[in-house]
């Protein structure tokens, strides 16, 4: 495949709109973050309303890991699919993917946990995949032992997924944990170092 979709192509323009071109190898990363905290405004406007959108924290290797629980129907102990946002591991956060996790929330008709798990380079390989774990642990013994009717969330039925980087860091982690998971929802994750003609061609 040589061409760009044309939906991909209206994508591209869109967000080349909304954002000065600029440098990645010139311009600081701190800018960068920034811009693209500025370009996704835009994708996370409109899209499904959530009743039940929750910030907490969960005890990481070091410090408290931010995460926000999306739950579409408060009335219902939901299964749950814990997101990783994508953004080449050094960009993102939870807001620059929010609407991605309230569209997976309300079609899927599961609760999403987002994860602001730590960037690089402030921290190091494999610490985001840590975090991860230390989410994951938190759910399947920290919240079934408190069993915290707040959250309504089945800790025997957690999935783990995310985006690029974030699927990249979801497999990381999948591999990593020593207990079973119900499923891997990954999206276009970057998952060794082979070179493939779509690299290049994009």
């Amino acid at each position: 495949m040589s061409e760009l979709h044309s939906q991909m192509r209206k994508v591209l323009e869109k967000s080349s709109s909304l954002v000065p071109v600029f440098s990645f190898s010139e311009t600081p990363l701190t800018e960068i973050r920034k811009l693209y905290a500025k370009e996704r405004k835009f994708w996370n406007s409109g899209g499904p309303q959530l009743t039940t959108i929750l910030d907490t924290q969960v005890k990481g290797p070091v410090g408290a890991i931010p995460i926000c629980i999306y739950h579409p129907d408060p009335e219902q102990c939901l299964p749950v699919l814990v997101y990783l946002h994508g953004g080449g591991f050094v960009l993102g956060s939870i807001d620059t993917h929010d609407r991605i996790m309230r569209e997976l929330a309300f079609n899927s008709g599961c609760a999403v946990i987002g994860v602001e798990y730590s960037l690089s380079p402030e921290q190091k390989f494999p610490f985001a995949i840590e975090e991860t774990l230390s989410v994951l642990k938190w759910l399947k013994q920290d919240l079934q032992r408190k069993d915290n009717p707040a959250f309504n969330i089945d800790p025997e039925r957690v999935a783990l997924g995310g985006d690029s980087a974030g699927a990249s860091l979801s497999m990381g982690a999948a591999l990593n944990y020593k207990k079973s998971l119900s499923g891997l929802l990954l999206y276009y994750g970057w998952y060794g170092l082979r070179d493939s003609c779509s690299s290049r061609l994009f």
